[in-house]
């Protein structure tokens, strides 16, 4: 369950030694933590905004999206590719209170790859408590090309925004998991008496027609091809595509519909980003399931 709470950041004291660019430090816990139905006492910190407890992958582009598959055991306060070289940044933390009910404060003063604008929020750890907490102080780009939420595993997530989909980044909200149930076990019922049935006729069987099942059309097969290149810095990708028979089509971008053209056969994305990114692209006859191959374009840096 995620809920609207207030707060400000509590400014981190310890300074985790985290100033790259896509690493990994990993730090011991004040506490034990449970996130779902495991403990933990240490945690892995991403430069780039997110919190993992079993992997420490240090990949910039955000899963949009949710799960990033393979990834179990991860909390995402605001996954993008941040960056933390410059002077003055990198990932703090604090502990607040005292035993039994301490609070573990890590928060990230960072800027966006390669070094501008401001992205700064902190994740709380609550001790004994399944939950935990996300604040955001000044984030430049807000929820545009972010991830926030949470996931156990490939089928238990809980996703708060991505790419400009779902909640803003501001303010602080709390997610509160209910653990994993185990099996109830089946009671085992008292014994009683069990009664002599009488015996009853067997019916003649009745033949049952066959039923020859029929064929769900195959729907005509849409062809995607991609191009990804620069524009005066700025990440541009040319889509090419035949097979669709509809007057329009909609353009996804990493699951997010983004534009509904026409079925001209091409379409040039300017996503306006410098850097680098990842993306994936479909292209689907309007308001259709009949959809292209998945295509994937990936900018380096620069």
């Amino acid at each position: 369950m995620i809920s609207q709470i207030g707060g400000s950041i509590v400014p981190g004291t310890v300074d985790i030694g985290n100033h790259g660019d896509d690493t990994v430090t990993t730090v011991a816990l004040p506490f034990p933590y449970t996130l779902y139905d495991q403990t933990f006492n240490s945690i892995n910190l991403s430069s780039n905004g997110n919190a993992q407890f079993t992997t420490t992958d240090t990949t910039f582009t955000n899963s949009c999206p949710l799960p990033w598959t393979n990834h179990n055991y991860t909390i995402f306060p605001y996954w993008d590719d941040l960056y933390l070289v410059n002077s003055g940044f990198g990932i703090f933390t604090s502990t607040s209170g005292s035993a039994p009910n301490r609070i573990f404060n890590i928060e990230w003063r960072s800027q966006y790859f390669p070094g501008t604008g401001t992205a700064n929020l902190e994740l709380r750890l609550y001790e004994g408590q399944t939950r935990f907490d996300v604040i955001y102080g000044t984030v430049t780009n807000a929820n545009t090309s972010a991830t926030a939420g949470v996931q156990r595993d490939n089928t238990a997530f809980d996703q708060y925004f991505c790419n400009g989909s779902g909640a803003p980044a501001t303010g602080g909200q709390s997610y509160t998991l209910t653990p994993c149930a185990s099996p109830t076990p089946t009671p085992t019922p008292s014994a009683t008496p069990t009664p002599t049935p009488t015996p009853t006729p067997t019916p003649t069987p009745t033949p049952t027609p066959t039923v020859t099942p029929t064929p769900t059309p195959t729907p005509g097969q849409i062809t995607l091809h991609a191009r990804g290149y620069k524009v005066h810095g700025l990440q541009t990708v040319d889509l090419f595509w035949n097979g669709a028979t509809s007057p329009n089509v909609d353009v996804y971008r990493n699951g997010v519909l983004i534009v509904t053209t026409l079925n001209d056969g091409f379409f040039t994305d300017h996503i306006n980003r410098t850097g680098r990114g990842t993306y994936t692209y479909r292209v689907c006859e309007a308001g259709t399931g009949n959809c292209s191959n998945q295509v994937t374009v990936r900018f380096g840096g620069g």
